[in-house]
């Protein structure tokens, strides 16, 4: 039994590969912390950026509630804690979008909420040591952002960077949205819990791909593996420049 489509301003469609833009982008550096965007990925409907951050200089405790303090900002009204890291992002005709007091953790599958979203995805980190932690996380935004550039915000102050803009002009994240490729069509696969079943039920089906299909969707997969490829360089050398901080 087919399942029900999930509405686009939740997350990446089902069943499709976005095209991967390499960014390598530091939004923030402090003598304590560095926050950096290491690529993006675009759909059709949206674009998913992913986040790299680490704060050094800590005490213990607060190194340890660092992760923790990153659920704050779904609670509209209550004082952020200092190890909140806070983004925004205005889009290119004006409207803005934070992880602070978002609509989205209230809203239901069923709802059509006029936008922007920018909702905080799957993500994981740790202590590298007694007093440094390391994050990287991804968010979504919804909807595709327009021609023009986007002005991205951040303040993080357990790492003492304060709030810092950055410009990132849109027309790659358009370009590479157009090479999206579809793998299979979400309404027949199985339902999944979770980002490891999706990945699960991507793999199956493009095995089960007959060959005639796999010939004629061959070039758009080569070419978002290249990108995955890049991006995964971009990523290493934001890493790096962590590490560098470190030292």
């Amino acid at each position: 039994m087919a399942r029900p489509v999930q509405p686009e301003w939740l997350g990446p469609p089902a069943g499709a590969l976005g095209g991967v833009v390499p960014l390598g982008l530091v939004l923030a550096r402090s003598e304590l912390g560095v926050v950096a965007l290491s690529h993006a990925i675009a759909y059709s409907t949206g674009v998913a950026f992913d986040l790299v951050a680490q704060a050094g200089g800590l005490t213990p405790r607060s190194a340890q509630g660092v992760l923790h303090d990153q659920h704050a900002g779904r609670l509209a009204g209550d004082e952020l804690p200092e190890g909140f890291l806070r983004l925004g992002i205005e889009l290119p005709d004006g409207p803005r979008v934070a992880n602070v007091g978002s609509q989205w953790p209230h809203l239901r599958p069923t709802d059509s909420p006029s936008g922007p979203l920018l909702i905080q995805r799957a993500g994981g980190g740790g202590q590298t040591g007694k007093s440094t932690v390391s994050w990287n996380v991804s968010y979504w935004l919804w909807p595709l952002p327009g021609e023009g550039v986007l002005q991205i915000t951040c303040e993080w102050p357990i790492a003492g960077i304060p709030v810092s803009t950055s410009e990132l002009a849109t027309v790659e994240l358009l370009t590479a949205s157009a090479k999206a490729a579809r793998i299979f069509d979400e309404r027949d696969a199985e339902p999944s819990v979770g980002s490891a079943s999706t990945q699960f039920v991507v793999a199956t089906a493009a095995r089960a791909t007959s060959s005639a299909e796999a010939d004629e969707s061959g070039g758009a997969l080569d070419d978002v593996a290249a990108e995955l490829r890049r991006a995964q360089r971009s990523l290493a050398r934001a890493l790096a420049s962590l590490e560098r901080l470190r030292q």
